[in-house]
């Protein structure tokens, strides 16, 4: 009868560990498609499934059956804008739809009552892409900029909410800003929550990154 040396089965198992760690890592759900719908200001404050106090201003969204901290990206059909949000509760329990979004979340792909989406996760609980070439990115939103380039004054409005590299950090796609790149969800929400207020309709996006520019599909410079 043979018999494995300690050392050949510390290897062995730290192997077979570190596979299945891997092979785990990178498994995401497939994409799924449906109807969005949104919840605000009935159950601002209320405990979500997880047990955190719903805020209807927070990038959180509920579903029915994801692991709780997942992220998900949330792309409407037609005009093709995204949002990314962590899952923090259960439903929508109704038959057809797919996720339920904070009000915040909605307002930022400029949904006034039901839209038909798709959603793919994008990330686990760590809050970083499966993907290495993507990262978060914080969208202030369409502003109606004049002709004149002015990032220096929003450069500074954004330093005066708190983003203190926003001088680096800020980025400009035709009348689109954004702040980033964050390495992490966590990373990107902490900074949405300071600019949130003072921009109704931002968001959080999750971009392929060239250097430290993020590569704006056309429908998102629209």
């Amino acid at each position: 009868m043979h018999t494995f040396r300690p050392a050949f089965r510390r290897a062995a198992v730290a192997a077979c560990v570190s596979l299945c760690i891997t092979s785990f890592a990178v498994a995401a759900p497939a994409r799924e498609t449906g109807i969005a719908s949104w919840y605000g200001g009935q159950f601002h404050g209320r405990l979500t499934a997880n047990g955190e106090r719903f805020t209807m201003f927070a990038m959180t969204a509920a579903h029915k059956e994801l692991p709780f901290g997942s992220i998900v990206r949330v792309r409407q059909a037609g005009s093709g804008r995204s949002v990314v949000v962590r899952i923090n509760d259960r439903g929508p329990f109704v038959e057809g739809r797919v996720i339920d979004l904070s009000r915040s979340a909605a307002q930022s792909l400029g949904m006034e009552g039901i839209s038909h989406v798709s959603l793919d996760v994008v990330a686990g609980r760590s809050g970083r892409p499966y993907a290495s070439s993507q990262r978060f990115f914080v969208r202030l939103g369409r502003e109606g900029l004049p002709q004149e380039r002015d990032d220096d004054r929003k450069a500074a409005e954004l330093v005066q909410l708190g983003v203190r590299d926003a001088a680096t950090l800020l980025r400009r796609n035709g009348e689109v800003y954004v702040i980033g790149p964050f390495a992490s969800f966590q990373e990107a929400h902490g900074i949405y929550a300071r600019i949130e207020f003072a921009h109704p309709g931002a968001g959080i996006m999750l971009l392929e990154k060239n250097g430290a520019d993020p590569v704006f599909p056309e429908y998102q410079c629209e």
